[in-house]
Order: C-alpha cells, then sequence, then structure tokens
C-alpha cells in the first residue's frame, strides 16, 4: 500500500485558508505553510513566501500544492505589500514545486480579475480589467502559473 498523498495549503490560517484546511484535514495528509501559526496544527511550517529556504522547506515531499497564500488586501500599497508575498513569493513557490516534483499546483485567483468592462456588465474573456493593484498580482499569478505548466 502506498503512502498516503501530501498536500501543502499555503495561506492556511488566512480567512480562506482556515476553511480549506479543515475541510481537507480529514480526507488527506496535509500540510500547512503561513506567517502565522495555523489553528489546529501545531506541526505548521511558518514561513514567509518569500524566503525561498522556508518555502523549499515546506515544499519537500508534498504531492500536490494549493495555493492561498500572498497579501489579499485591495487597497495594499504595490511595492511594499504586494510583490515580495504575490510576485516574488509565487516564483519561489511555483519554481520550488518544479524542483520538487510536485504533480499538482492549484492557484486561487480572486474575482478581483475582471474581465470584460469595468462595470461588468459584459463580460467577456477579451480584455482583462484588474480591479486594483491586487487584482493585478494575480493576472500575473494567472500568467506566470500557465507558463509553468506550458514549460515544464
Amino acid at each position: 500500500m502506498s503512502s498516503p498523498k501530501l498536500v501543502l495549503v499555503t495561506g492556511a490560517a488566512g480567512n480562506v485558508g482556515t476553511t480549506v484546511y479543515a475541510g481537507l484535514r480529514p480526507h488527506c495528509a496535509l500540510r500547512a505553510f503561513d506567517l502565522q501559526p495555523t489553528p489546529g496544527d501545531p506541526t505548521a511550517h511558518v514561513g514567509d513566501l518569500a524566503d525561498r529556504a522556508a518555502v523549499d522547506r515546506a515544499v519537500a515531499g508534498v504531492d500536490t500544492v494549493i495555493h492561498l497564500g500572498g497579501c489579499p488586501r485591495m487597497d495594499a500599497d504595490f511595492i511594499a505589500d504586494l510583490v515580495k508575498p504575490n510576485l516574488e513569493g509565487l516564483w519561489h513557490l511555483l519554481d520550488a514545486a518544479r524542483l520538487a516534483g510536485v504533480k499538482r499546483f492549484i492557484f486561487a485567483s480572486s474575482c478581483n480579475v475582471a474581465f470584460g468592462a469595468k462595470e461588468l456588465a459584459h463580460l467577456t474573456t477579451d480584455v482583462i480589467h484588474p480591479l486594483n493593484p491586487y487584482g493585478a498580482t494575480k493576472v500575473f499569478g494567472e500568467a506566470i502559473g500557465r507558463w509553468f505548466f506550458d514549460t515544464y
């Protein structure tokens, strides 16, 4: 019998992460990763997505990554608050997952990545209209995730 597959949940102590983590806990082996301790999991990895060594440790031995981590604030300053966790951190996580042989990578995007008119009256996939700098980081995440998938 094979060992259970290990799923890494980044942002496991966040609003969405705690719900996802709790919902998955009865069904699979989990590892949490967040800046804060994950409620109910004293073995969670506490670290920063912008810290490549911490990301490498969190990804080691993982079959699947569910990436919910990063700075989710719509009013965040792009340079001061979003670049390290949402861009640099995502790059570290994707690259570490690739090098560790992770089989699945699930990236949570956002409704702040809007397609079509800013009013959202007529949605289309022809034009991307991020609603704020946070949404722009999610556009990047979708694009760089696609690039990793196509390339590796």
